[in-house]
């Protein structure tokens, strides 16, 4: 929970500052586009999209002549602290790029942004589940521009495609647990110099995000979410976590590891030296996070590799929830006088800056005809990730749509710290620690049912029953359109 030690420090400076402003009764008069020159000062805390949007605001400039962008970089781990410095000194430029220490509630309960003047016709070009009631839109209306899809998380897995072949195992992809091991047997008894899989299972977070979706393959498990990194959620009936498939998946690693086929060394790298392992041609297999396939792309041209879901268990495909929304978005400021020159150039972006999203491999945009449209120049893997992505990744039920009060439930749910998180769990394991792996997995469950609990009790007015959605299925996003019945 790095996240909440942030996040719950500036939301009680939020607390404070609510006490001295007054929200006004209606936004400044935005001004006209016309010929008068006008700065748009934009601030900007994503790296990966930095140049895109330097380029795309020179393009701007050369269309309308009278606006400029200025942007402004920060670096992600400065970017908090700039945000509530701006917020104390009044001093917020006119757009910024929204951050999880600031809830879009909290910025429009201290009348610190203002609506986006988008049309209806211009709202409807995007997935459905951009539009997310305290994400992107307050009481209907649009706060926030997505600067990329809400469809990202999961991991995957990237296979060598010259390696495979070289051990007769071309245009052939394990779909199951059975089919990796097997395969991946076969690659050894070819070369036995090669490390057939490897991952990165230094990182906690990583070797826990890993078994959560590992386990959600067997047909027995939750969610894997990446709202509730610590939870496997089953929406049908409210539970947080289950044991067996959470085992299921720590001791498939561990037969993977035992049996000389993942590196043993996996359990000392981080997501980014296992990257470097596979682009340098050292495994057949990699797992590892989506967000790799353009690292690859960049920095191992000459890598011939292909990318598929997370072999299963029992036949299921590895899902990955999500809420839908903007975790990234845009926000114009409040005191902004050039509101309407502010959705001019998130239109601009919308046309120009989205396409690039796809050609450099950076990210799926939030318009679906867009991600599948055949005239946009995109690579062979990053097609591949986008149907992995549309396959996998769900928009989950959110209970703070039912009722607000559980988002309160949900910050004290994510503020709890486990004691040995399952990342640690399947680390100690991994590394042939002596520990009962199946108590310390059964002690993690309970811990987190006990946390939920907590949470629910704590709140006043919060109940199981908004935790609970009997129509939900994962094989279908829960839309706006789900809670009409359940407010």
């Amino acid at each position: 929970m790095r996240m909440m030690k942030t996040i719950l420090p500036v939301l009680a400076a939020l607390t404070v500052l609510a006490g001295c402003s007054e929200k006004s009764a209606s936004p400044p008069k935005a001004e006209k586009a016309g010929t008068e020159p006008v700065k748009l000062s934009m601030w900007v805390r994503t790296p990966e999209t930095l140049d895109l949007i330097k380029k795309s605001a020179e393009a701007f400039h050369q269309k309308y002549t009278n606006i400029s962008i200025e942007v402004v970089n920060y670096a992600p781990e400065q970017y908090s602290a700039a945000i509530q410095a701006a917020v104390s000194g009044d001093s917020l430029p006119d757009i910024f790029q929204y951050h999880n220490s600031l809830t879009l509630s909290a910025l429009d309960k201290l009348n610190l942004i203002q609506p986006i003047p988008f049309t209806d016709d211009f709202k409807q070009k995007f997935d459905p589940g951009t539009w997310l009631e305290g994400s992107t839109t307050l009481s209907g209306k649009v706060y926030a521009w997505p600067d990329r899809s809400f469809v990202r998380g999961p991991v995957i897995l990237f296979y060598n495609k010259k390696l495979l072949a070289d051990a007769g195992l071309a245009g052939k992809t394990p779909a199951t647990w059975d089919d990796l091991i097997a395969q991946a047997k076969q690659v050894k008894e070819h070369n036995a110099t090669l490390v057939p899989i490897v991952s990165g299972l230094k990182a906690p977070w990583a070797a826990g995000r890993i078994v959560a979706q590992l386990a959600t393959t067997t047909g027995k498990a939750g969610l894997a979410s990446e709202v509730y990194p610590d939870k496997q959620f089953d929406w049908k009936t409210g539970s947080t976590y289950q044991a067996e498939p959470t085992l299921e998946s720590i001791q498939f690693l561990k037969q993977l590891i035992t049996g000389n086929l993942m590196s043993a060394d996996s359990i000392i790298k981080d997501p980014p030296q296992a990257n470097a392992d596979f682009g340098d041609g050292k495994s057949a297999y990699m797992i590892n996070g989506h967000w790799f396939v353009k690292t690859l792309l960049d920095n191992y041209k000459n890598l011939d590799f292909g990318v598929t879901t997370l072999p299963s268990k029992s036949g299921v495909l590895p899902y990955f929830g999500v809420n839908g929304g903007s975790a990234n978005g845009y926000l114009i400021s409040k005191k902004s006088k050039h509101t309407n020159e502010a959705a001019k150039w998130f239109e601009f972006l919308t046309e120009n800056y989205y396409p690039e999203l796809l050609k450099q491999s950076i990210d799926l945009t939030p318009i679906q005809s867009l991600n599948s449209a055949s005239n946009v120049d995109m690579k062979p893997q990053f097609k591949e990730l986008i149907q992995i992505m549309n396959q996998t990744v769900r928009v989950q039920p959110t209970p703070a749509l039912i009722n607000s009060v559980e988002l309160e439930t949900t910050n004290k749910l994510l503020s709890v710290s486990s004691k040995l998180p399952i990342g640690n769990i399947a680390q100690a394991y991994l590394a042939g620690g002596s520990q009962d792996v199946k108590a310390a997995v059964d002690n993690f469950v309970k811990e987190q049912e006990n946390a939920f609990s907590n949470a629910l009790k704590a709140v006043e007015g919060s109940s199981k029953d908004r935790w609970t959605f009997p129509d939900w299925t994962v094989d279908q996003n829960y839309l706006a359109e789900k809670y009409k019945d359940k407010k």
